[in-house]
């Protein structure tokens, strides 16, 4: 998705009702697990944040 969107695209929301998830992610409560390893890799915070807020953040405010 990053090579086709960018990285100002991806959001992750936290509803999983009915959505098949990997093993890792299996609630609200896993995110903060996938938001320290995204930062810890060569992705880092930046991209995180982007991923986890600011993204889905910068979508909603257009319709402000």
């Amino acid at each position: 998705m990053l090579e086709l969107a960018g990285d100002k695209v991806p959001a992750l929301g936290s509803d999983f009702d009915g959505a098949k998830t990997p093993p890792f992610l299996q609630s609200v409560a896993d995110e903060a697990g996938l938001y320290d390893a995204i930062c810890r890799s060569s992705l880092g915070k930046t991209l995180a944040d982007r991923i986890f807020f600011d993204n889905a953040y910068e979508f909603f405010k257009k319709f402000d």
